[in-house]
């Protein structure tokens, strides 16, 4: 068989895109190295945030609006419980990046936000300790998604609506023929097809060696609920906190989480491959995470009862890389997620599905094209 849509790596993206490839009726063929929805990537730890304010850059929030109404329409379609609608709160000093990002993207977009004193926050949220100069705004309508289920969810029913799916499947290379078609050869078979989509996670430093791509490895960590009225998991928030020189997230406990989520978002070495990547998770990983607990969330208990390392694929300025690869008409690729991608799945699978058909998207994603890395 000759599939119109090859989609190499099951992840986040790729099980969303091969999920929207068959839901277009395309003939796909989904090959991922791994067992399906494993821990050796970016798209596993129970949960993720989904937020629209997005400081990171205005642009996105279109695409996260997109993708958060998919995702309500993927629960509604499969009866899985994937999203849960929780606030989540940017704290921070005014002069850093995180709260006139959000200020930025909430007015250019009209988003409702709530924009909050220290004092005024800690009157509503009394679990926070931070400094009288910083703010906190509030964005009610962002949430959690059970990444797993996501993951999982997708793949059940790309497979329903006909796509061939491959797990443990290492892929060795691709090729185009002389007549158009591409081989893409793996440990196991070889396939071909029309068009191929790379979606390969951190692999995308091995598989797409003209993107300048690096590799971080992240360590999540949960944390006991307190029993203290204060700490009901109703009431807690997702956060984002820029402390000074690092940021740090939090994710109450939802989905079946041993606890809350605590996390920093960055601050460990770039390597040059997931070879590198140490999968123990060792005592001087939670030492940032102890500091930020015991100086912002001084009550909760700063043990960890659960940690798992995942991975990063960052690109230089911290966006995501869409787009054809350079000098092959039916190749495309989704990478560089740079630790803030997952929410996106559903969109970023509408466009990958948009240039195989019809050569074009109507979502702006532009910003992302690797053009603007030139130099880099």
């Amino acid at each position: 068989m000759i599939a119109d849509v090859i989609v190499l790596g099951l992840g986040g993206m790729g099980s969303a895109t091969v999920y929207e490839l068959a839901r277009r009726n395309l003939q796909v063929i989904g090959i991922e190295q791994f067992p399906a929805v494993h821990a050796r990537g970016s798209s596993h730890g129970y949960t993720r945030i989904i937020r629209e304010a997005y400081y990171e850059h205005p642009d996105y929030v279109p695409l996260v609006q997109r993708s958060m109404h998919s995702w309500q329409q993927l629960e509604n379609q499969s009866g899985v419980s994937l999203l849960d609608r929780v606030p989540c709160v940017s704290i921070g000093p005014e002069s850093g990046e995180l709260i006139p990002g959000v200020r930025r993207s909430a007015a250019v977009h009209r988003l409702a936000i709530e924009d909050y004193s220290a004092v005024d926050f800690q009157a509503i949220a009394p679990m926070f300790r931070i400094p009288q100069d910083w703010r906190a705004i509030v964005e009610p309508r962002a949430g959690v998604l059970a990444v797993e289920s996501c993951v999982r969810t997708y793949l059940h029913l790309a497979q329903q609506l006909g796509a061939e799916l491959y797990f443990e499947c290492p892929g060795v290379d691709w090729q185009i023929g002389s007549d158009g078609l591409i081989t893409v050869e793996t440990e196991s078979a070889t396939f071909t097809t029309r068009r191929l989509i790379l979606t390969v996670g951190a692999w995308a430093t091995r598989w797409l060696p003209t993107v300048p791509l690096t590799v971080m490895r992240q360590v999540q960590h949960w944390l006991p609920m307190p029993t203290d009225e204060t700490w009901r998991t109703t009431d807690f928030p997702t956060f984002l906190l820029e402390a000074p020189n690092s940021y740090f997230y939090g994710i109450p406990q939802r989905f079946g989480s041993p606890g809350i989520k605590i996390a920093q978002h960055f601050g460990a070495p770039e390597l040059q491959s997931p070879a590198q990547v140490d999968w123990e998770v060792r005592e001087a990983d939670f030492s940032p995470i102890l500091q930020a607990v015991n100086q912002y969330l001084p009550d909760l208990q700063a043990t960890p009862i659960a940690s798992q390392v995942c991975m990063y694929t960052i690109s230089p300025d911290l966006h995501f890389c869409l787009d054809q690869l350079h000098g092959a008409a039916n190749v495309w690729f989704a990478a560089g997620f740079s630790g803030h991608g997952f929410k996106f799945a559903p969109v970023i699978a509408e466009v990958l599905a948009d240039w195989c058909e019809f050569g074009t998207t109507q979502w702006p994603v532009e910003f992302l094209r690797t053009s603007r890395l030139a130099g880099s």
